[in-house]
């Protein structure tokens, strides 16, 4: 499981804000690799970059 982090637009501020979603990769049977989004945060300007990574790492240690 990994953080992902993107710029993308948000319409409730009306300016470009960091999007954060939870995934998890995975090959299938044939090799390819994919990713399954787990968890859409979404924005949230009170978490960090580093407090996302560790989420993601104590949800991985559960798992």
């Amino acid at each position: 499981m990994h953080a992902n982090v993107q710029t993308r637009f948000n319409p409730a501020t009306g300016e470009k804000a960091l999007y954060y979603r939870l995934k998890e990769s995975y090959r299938d049977v044939a090799g390819h690799v994919h990713s399954l989004i787990l968890l859409n945060i979404g924005f949230e300007p009170s978490l960090t970059a580093l407090q996302v990574r560790r989420i993601a790492f104590a949800l991985t240690e559960r798992f």
